[in-house]
């Protein structure tokens, strides 16, 4: 099926089973062997009703009949699918990509139950036809590339750098333990540790304010901090506040 045969969008209700991390984006055995580890890992009674409706702008996904708890995922970060081994026929794993923002590992595969064989087949006809558009999948294919070569999916490696992530808020690493990756693992670190949240960090520093009980000082209301942030302080000086100010009027007799 290709994608212009998307006509409408097309819904199927499935048991959402989990996700783990993908090791690679386009290889079917890959995601046979996540299928498999999560339907040995996970029982069925954490399963999740899930709607999944796929069309030819992406995959939206519903999870327990709540659209509160939706999701949607675009053409561009879908990747590989199939089904499971043949005893998981009605199981199929499609590679989600994530964005690439350095907090995130960067793909991980979805799992799902269908109620039949039969379902699953049309399911991943669907998901199928992304990838057998040829632009779309030379895209995946040289992200895949890029991925590999910057150690980005090797599964050990994002472990240790999640683990000494963790650590270097409590503890200082040991010269003696350090191995080839380190470098490369400490500057990824390092640049992560550089994206500072500016809402976390001004409540941090209003809370240090708070707890050493010094005054609060505050621009005053007529001062433009808009203007004030880009340097133009003259500017920010000058500017008036155009609110109506109530004013009382004395008649002298």
């Amino acid at each position: 099926m290709a994608l212009h045969k998307f006509s409408k969008i097309k819904s199927f209700h499935v048991d959402y089973c989990g996700c783990t991390a993908a090791t690679l984006l386009l290889n079917e055995q890959s995601i046979r062997d996540a299928i498999n580890f999560i339907r040995q890992n996970k029982p069925k009674r954490e399963f999740i009703k899930t709607t999944v409706s796929v069309s030819k702008d992406g995959v939206k996904i519903i999870y327990g009949n709540d659209h509160k708890y939706s999701t949607h995922v675009p053409t561009s970060m879908i990747a590989g699918s199939t089904t499971g081994k043949s005893s998981l026929h009605d199981t199929i794993g499609v590679v989600y990509i994530s964005p690439l923002t350095g907090r995130h590992y960067p793909a991980f595969v979805h799992v799902y139950r269908c109620d039949s064989t039969r379902t699953a087949q049309k399911l991943l006809s669907r998901l199928r036809a992304y990838t057998h558009n040829e632009n779309h999948r030379s895209k995946i294919t040289q992200l895949e590339q890029h991925l590999l070569l910057q150690n980005l999916l090797n599964l050990d490696h994002y472990d240790s750098l999640k683990l000494q992530s963790e650590s270097s808020n409590t503890t200082t690493l040991n010269s003696d333990k350090t191995n080839t990756n380190i470098s490369s693992s400490s500057t990824n670190s390092s640049s992560r540790q550089d994206r500072l949240d500016p809402v976390k960090s001004i409540t941090e520093e209003f809370q240090k304010k708070l707890e050493s009980q010094e005054p609060l000082l505050f621009p005053p209301k007529d001062y433009d901090t808009v203007r004030a942030s880009h340097g133009n302080i003259q500017r920010a000086q000058a500017w008036k506040s155009t609110e109506v100010t109530e004013t009382k009027i004395i008649f002298i007799e």
